[in-house]
């Protein structure tokens, strides 16, 4: 048989011309951009910048956890006046009502109030819906603040607990078997509740990752696309340390979204966790290794400053730095940080 040869198309040809890419841009040119100052949006406090590079990052997400009163809200005012003042436009999502307006447009001076946008998002679908499906205008703002993500988390995922727990409480109920009155727990081995429950708490768990996941997805792929800067207010939750016989070590505060390792957190560029007690500036664990050394030598090493508001970066430029954080100190007055 003869064979021929097999007419060519060019519609492959044209559909790799449709495609679209993204512009080409050299490593030089994103570091560049990393380290420029227009790139960051300053919190006009210095020790504060220095611990994050130059300020907030704009195009990445950054994350400001504290107790009630160590100064989240602050700083946020703070960094959006400063946006405002440049001329940026500002988005603040309110999530709780914590903060009044009046509070927010008393810190924006008159010329940059116009630049001061001010929203109620209530729910948490409501917040991932937001992101998901951003219009055009959103990308004219330079800064968008999200006051507090964990009032919306806690609302949510008690919600999720409380339908998951559905099943746990019919536990307790009586069922009646051939006119005799008997206890789940006589027709169902303990054994058997515990596997359940723990199969629950782990649907539960693994659901709010999946949600966590889809929500900072959505708004890194908007902050990056926008060249926007997102910083996320956050409150502080107890974590206990317990010893391998379930004992408590240790407790401390820790961000309600979780620790740097978390993989749906690895999307957050700056990690800031504010306190307001007692910071060590020095190598403390050396100091103490060392006891036995002079006093004048372990004071070189270590400095306690009782009752000090201080702030700890424990993630800059997507690197976790939890072990060995960055310390500024700050003051909490009237007018700002």
């Amino acid at each position: 048989s003869k064979m021929t040869d097999i007419p060519r198309t060019s519609s492959r040809n044209e559909e790799l011309n449709q495609v679209h890419r993204l512009p080409s841009r050299s490593l030089t040119s994103v570091i560049g951009k990393l380290d420029s100052t227009t790139s960051k949006l300053s919190t006009r406090v210095p020790a504060l910048d220095s611990i994050i590079r130059g300020g907030i990052m704009r195009g990445k997400i950054t994350e400001v956890s504290g107790p009630p009163g160590s100064g989240k809200t602050s700083f946020a005012i703070q960094v959006a006046s400063t946006a405002t003042n440049n001329g940026l436009k500002v988005l603040w999502i309110d999530t709780d009502s914590s903060v009044s307006s009046e509070r927010l447009q008393t810190a924006m001076q008159d010329r940059s109030r116009q630049n001061f946008y001010h929203v109620h998002i209530l729910s948490l679908a409501s917040l991932i819906a937001f992101f998901s499906s951003t219009p055009a205008y959103l990308r004219e703002y330079a800064l968008v603040v999200i006051d507090n993500l964990s009032t919306l988390e806690i609302s949510a995922f008690a919600s999720m607990t409380q339908t998951g727990q559905t099943d746990s409480k019919q536990e307790n109920i009586t069922l009646k078997v051939d006119s005799v009155s008997k206890s789940v727990h006589d027709h169902f081995p303990k054994r058997d509740l515990n596997a359940r429950r723990v199969k629950s708490e782990s649907t539960l768990s693994s659901r709010r990752i999946q949600i966590e996941t889809e929500l900072f997805s959505s708004i890194a792929r908007f902050s990056e696309n926008s060249d926007c800067a997102i910083l996320i207010l956050t409150k502080m939750v107890s974590a206990v340390l317990m010893t391998f016989n379930g004992k408590s070590q240790s407790a401390s505060l820790i961000s309600s979204l979780g620790s740097n390792d978390t993989p749906h957190l690895k999307s957050i560029w700056t990690r800031v966790f504010l306190y307001r007690n007692d910071v060590v500036i020095g190598n403390e664990k050396e100091a103490k290794s060392k006891a036995t050394q002079s006093s004048e030598n372990q004071e070189l090493r270590t400095t306690v400053l009782t009752g000090i508001p201080h702030a700890c970066a424990v993630k800059c430029a997507g690197v976790s730095y939890e072990e060995t954080p960055s310390i500024a100190l700050f003051q909490i007055t009237t007018s700002g940080l």
